[in-house]
């Protein structure tokens, strides 16, 4: 079931993290937003940032996995408008 959190807004990033976790090194690549590639199961073909529109992280996730041959097991989202307003807070306080 999709995040209702995050359904409905768009991502601004994407960066995929691969953790190796015998030596620890840690690759990082980031896919563009505008990617176009498959987006649902039923066919709908868009920008990978409609996935995560559509149906948060999670059908975004399944997206790149689907259409890259990746395996992606686990996801972390950020949201900068709640960091914002947490400095805007700290900001007006002080």
């Amino acid at each position: 079931m999709p995040s209702l959190v995050w359904t409905g807004n768009n991502a601004d990033v994407i960066i995929i993290c691969n953790i190796d976790q015998g030596t620890g090194e840690i690759k990082l690549v980031s896919v563009f937003r505008d990617t176009y590639l498959s987006v649902s199961d039923n066919g709908l073909y868009n920008k990978i940032n409609q996935a995560y529109f559509l149906g948060g992280p999670e059908q975004a996730v399944e997206a790149l996995n689907r259409n890259l041959d990746l395996q992606i097991d686990d996801f972390a989202t950020f949201n900068w408008k709640a960091v914002r307003s947490i400095f805007w807070a700290e900001w007006m306080w002080s």
